[in-house]
């Protein structure tokens, strides 16, 4: 590009400028205040088999768990007592337990098992049984009990609901997935693989060599409470693209996947909030009738979580920082270089990534987050404002599901009978305390004629289902567990996507960061600020300066690579990686995210049977046409950095010469967002484990949702897809109920 420019080209770079400085967003307030773990004492209530639901004839026989304190079970006339006593399912109404109390309590007097059930079955029996409470399950819980009013759900997670500020400020979303950060309760620290060869994962720059306290692998963040990895991500939100959409459908023999069908269930999931526009035609057109234009550029404004981007107030606060406005006008002039001819579309759309007219298409966007009056929006939050409007759901945190109790059903099939339960703290093996937790307290939960739902994750859904006798046969036996049906494929087919990041230094720090502690807390002075400016300024947002939407190459269709500009220092996850993120203030990122390496053939497999060990991950998703492809980015990434005056590239830095990435990429690639293992087919398909009514095969009345079902991705950011058909499988249960 030539070092004199024309005025006009100079107003075009201004102009794109001053719509890119807007780095962070802000929306709508979140949620009720009310703790999760306001449980109460515990009362003598109901034992929880669904109305109509006979009586369990005698507790269920599971084998105790190594370091499980173990209850003793009910006597017989203790289990005629509580079976006798009514089960009136419309009964009761939301309500808040802890395990780590119930098993405190149980603890104290082993003898009073029944007084554990009876706090967790108060007021009648449960119509579902949602095992993990994180972003699926969330969801799920809110939206049935919406959805039904006969509906009375048990939420089970085995992590606590969150105690520290980090979640609910947007700015905190990095200590929130920290599990090394001080005062973290949500972050889990996941160690997996990437190849076959442990010596192939060790080049990785991240790679841990374990020890005593953990295995070794590759850091893997993700969240746990209730909300799961909702309470810790980056809150970007980007709708799945059509065509794949209908691909699927078409390979599944099931219309009601194509994107035609599920678009509509988005008006339920999310408010646009961020286009004023757009939401005064919908309303208009919805009152007067104009049914076709109701949605217009394809997006939500009716939904329960709000999405936001900027507003006026934080451009003129972020544009009077002169390292912001220099990462703003190099994405300008990576636009103008690159992509003019996509310029059109922008304009229309208005950099929306997820209007209609920019959905799949190359260039600059604003990607919207899930933001709610400058606080964190999120599945967790929704769940709190539907039980506050009074949704019947029981949320039962601090437990880990163990294992599911299957007895051979009438029909040839298997029937949940009931679950194992770890009731208490820190059972979860990806939790970094762990080691030191006392001893859980066991709880055998029958389920009489409730449904079970699994949404437990890519990582744990597979491993409850192994240590249910539901899995590879010799794989079992080698961990001493009988199967009850041979299913070869349950933890096959997981995938995962890759990044890396390009970083650099400036010759000054960001200007936005004076003052800022990122404690947030009444200390910090940028808190405070973010506090009385109604949750806006720096803690609002969660630091996108510029995002871009790019191709790989000219053979495909959407858009297969995300570029994200970020005012910190960020090589990937990595324990503690959220204080590092900070040193110096004068750090940039340009993240870079590839969509679609095409690797499906990932594993997990038990560590041991004990359901406190981390399983076995291996993602397999390191490939050659992966690496070739994620290196176009990384380029792109190189390029607009470099048209930064003041900063330097550190990383992959000078000896790394352009064109010569791919080998740097594979030693400093990483990856968060987890799928299959559970994998949805159509039915009697030998390679699904789930057909498409969300059924876990061979099985009755037992459902797997999230983000374990999934063959594949279908877009850039998986918690969208992962809310789509979690609402369509709750809309299918309450219909039929």
């Amino acid at each position: 590009m030539p070092k004199t420019t024309t005025l006009s080209t100079r107003f075009f770079f201004a102009a794109l400028s001053l719509a890119l400085l807007a780095p962070f967003a802000f929306g709508e307030a979140a949620g009720i205040t009310e703790p999760l773990n306001a449980a109460g004492p515990l009362a003598v209530a109901a034992p929880g088999l669904q109305a109509g639901a006979p009586p369990a004839a005698a507790p269920l026989t599971i084998p105790p768990l190594p370091g499980a304190a173990v209850a003793a079970p009910l006597p017989g006339p203790e289990q005629a007592a509580l079976g006798a006593l009514p089960a009136d399912a419309a009964k009761a109404g939301p309500r808040y337990l802890s395990g780590v109390e119930l098993a405190a309590r149980g603890l104290e007097r082993p003898d009073q098992q029944a007084a554990v059930l009876e706090r967790i079955f108060e007021g009648g029996g449960f119509t579902h049984v949602i095992a993990g409470g994180g972003f699926a399950g969330s969801w799920a819980a809110a939206r049935l009990a919406e959805l039904d009013p006969k509906a009375r759900v048990l939420l089970i997670e085995a992590g606590p609901d969150s105690r520290t500020v980090y979640p609910d400020v947007p700015a905190g979303w990095a200590f929130a997935a920290d599990a090394g950060a001080p005062r973290n309760d949500t972050g889990l620290d996941y160690r997996v693989q990437q190849h076959d060869d442990p010596g192939e994962d060790a080049s990785n720059a991240r790679y841990v060599p374990g020890g005593a306290e953990s295995p070794e692998g590759i850091p893997y963040a993700r969240g746990q409470g209730i909300g799961g990895s909702g309470e810790v991500n980056g809150m970007f939100i980007e709708y799945p693209f059509r065509s794949e959409l209908d691909a699927f459908a078409k390979k599944l023999g099931d219309d009601s996947f194509s994107a035609t069908r599920l678009w509509p269930l988005f008006d339920a999931i999310f408010q646009a909030a961020y286009r004023p526009d757009l939401k005064a035609a919908h309303f208009l057109a919805k009152s007067l009738g104009l049914r076709r234009w109701l949605n217009p550029g394809g997006l939500s404004f009716e939904g329960g979580i709000a999405l936001s981007r900027p507003g006026l107030r934080d451009l003129w606060l972020f544009a009077r920082d002169g390292l912001v406005r220099q990462a703003a006008l190099a994405a300008a002039r990576m636009q103008f270089r690159h992509l003019a001819k996509e310029t059109f579309h922008l304009i229309v759309s208005l950099f929306d990534c997820n209007h209609s007219a920019s959905l799949g298409k190359p260039g600059l966007s604003w990607t919207p987050l899930m933001i709610r009056d400058g606080q964190r929006d999120r599945p967790g939050a929704y769940l709190r404002r539907a039980m506050a409007r009074g949704a019947n759901v029981t949320v039962l945190d601090g437990a880990l599901v163990s294992r599911v109790h299957f007895v051979e059903g009438a029909n040839g099939k298997l029937d949940p009978a009931g679950i194992e339960l770890l009731l208490g703290a820190h059972q979860n093996g990806a939790d970094p305390k762990h080691q030191t937790a006392p001893p859980p307290l066991r709880v055998e939960l029958p389920l009489g004629q409730a449904s079970l739902v699994l949404a437990a994750g890519a990582h744990e859904t597979p491993a409850i289902l192994m240590r249910s006798g539901l899995g590879d046969r010799e794989a079992l036996a080698r961990h001493g567990i009988d199967a009850l049906r041979h299913m070869p494929r349950v933890g096959k087919g997981l995938h995962d996507r890759v990044e890396a990041t390009v970083t650099g230094r400036a010759n000054k720090p960001f200007s936005l960061f004076k003052g800022a502690g990122f404690t947030f807390d009444r200390q910090d002075p940028a808190y405070r600020s973010y506090e009385a400016s109604g949750h806006g300024g720096l803690y609002g947002n969660n630091g996108q300066l510029f995002s871009f939407e790019l191709r790989s190459g000219p053979d495909v269709e959407n858009t297969d690579l995300k570029i994200i500009g970020l005012p910190v220092f960020f090589r990937g996850w990595e324990y503690g990686f959220a204080e590092r993120s900070l040193i110096g203030e004068n750090a940039i990122s340009v993240l870079v995210l590839h969509t679609n390496n095409g690797a499906v053939d990932g594993t997990v497999e038990l560590r041991s049977a004990d359901p406190g060990a981390q399983p076995i991950v291996n993602y397999r998703n390191i490939t050659p046409e992966g690496l070739k492809r994620l290196a176009v980015g990384v380029r792109f990434a190189r390029e607009l950095m470099g048209l930064m005056p003041s900063v330097t590239e550190d990383r992959p830095g000078p000896d790394v010469p352009a064109g010569q990435e791919e080998k740097w990429i594979e030693d400093n690639v990483f990856s968060h967002h987890e799928g299959g293992g559970t994998n949805m087919a159509p039915a009697g398909d030998p390679d699904g484990v789930v057909d498409p009514r969300f059924r876990l095969n061979e099985t009755n009345r037992t459902y797997v949702i999230g983000s374990s079902v999934f063959p594949r991705w279908f877009g850039k950011f998986p918690m969208t897809q992962i809310l789509l058909w979690v609402e369509k499988w709750a809309r299918e249960v309450a219909h039929h109920a």
